[in-house]
């Protein structure tokens, strides 16, 4: 998570979790869901385990996990536009 820049203004919201656009060092702008202070290991990994290995022109790519505790959440491909 390093790699991250420093969260930003909130550009997305549900009940589990927030979403920042991020800088992720060499590669611009990122989705960072961050999930909120509920979320476990497993729900993220839950998540997650049905987007690994999709690619179609109409879903948002996943990029990589974050299980630290203080920063829990996935990081997804940017895409501009209206939420």
């Amino acid at each position: 998570l390093q790699s991250l820049g420093p969260l930003g203004d909130v550009v997305g919201e549900g009940g589990f979790a927030q979403v920042f656009r991020v800088e992720l060092a060499g590669a611009g702008p990122v989705a960072f869901k961050k999930l909120r202070g509920g979320g476990s290991k497993e729900a993220i990994m839950r998540e997650a385990q049905p987007m690994w290995g999709l690619r179609h022109p109409n879903l948002v790519q996943l990029l990589m996990v974050c299980v630290e505790p203080r920063s829990m959440g996935l990081v997804l491909e940017w895409v501009d536009g209206p939420v």
